[in-house]
């Protein structure tokens, strides 16, 4: 009995894959990017204006942040660094003293 399964399973794989690759080949369409640009160029020649969606306002733009410049850096903001902290609840792991 384990002959028919040893038999059927590589068979059954075999079709599958044949069978997909069949469907894969009847869904392809063979376009180029100028295709698509054309299509998309003439769609938008066609569209009248009223039917075009007003562009948006930017949104607020970021904060403005007071910028540090010396004189090597003309132009360039740079930021201050600040230092991390150390964690109070946790201590420095204590090591035995091997002397």
């Amino acid at each position: 009995m384990t002959w028919l399964l040893a038999v059927c399973v590589p068979g059954l794989l075999m079709l599958s894959t044949f069978g997909l690759q069949r469907l894969e080949e009847a869904l392809r369409v063979d376009r180029t990017a100028a295709d698509e640009v054309t299509e998309y160029l003439e769609r938008a020649a066609t569209t009248p204006a009223a039917q075009v969606a007003p562009r948006a306002e930017p949104g607020p733009s970021r904060a403005e942040t007071p910028s540090r410049l010396t004189d090597d850096e003309p132009g360039l903001p740079t930021r201050s660094h600040a230092y991390a902290r150390p964690n109070p609840q946790f201590h420095r792991t204590q090591y035995a003293n091997r002397v």
